[in-house]
């Protein structure tokens, strides 16, 4: 996935690391009877911004085109964080 989305840095002190948009952090959850993963991404930005990094990565998680890899997934979920220039590490 490396190119499509950036981390969000939390080791660098900048002023512009905390209002990037970028991947914040995910949380994978399997469900026992079916071995399918739920999957969420927290992604730093405000509520239906334009992110189309984000858009790259859903699309290259769960492409639309492509219905075998519905067989891995449960569900994907993205939660946005807004943009907080106060934001504490």
């Amino acid at each position: 996935m490396r190119g499509v989305v950036l981390p969000f840095p939390h080791d660098v002190d900048a002023p512009w690391t905390v209002t990037t948009a970028a991947l914040r952090y995910i949380e994978l959850t399997v469900e026992r009877h079916t071995g399918k993963v739920m999957l969420v991404l927290v992604w730093n930005g405000e509520l239906g911004s334009h992110a189309p990094e984000l858009q790259q990565l859903v699309e290259r998680l769960w492409p639309s085109d492509d219905k075998s890899c519905h067989r891995q997934w449960h569900s994907l979920w993205i939660h946005w964080r807004d943009v907080d220039p106060f934001l504490l590490r």
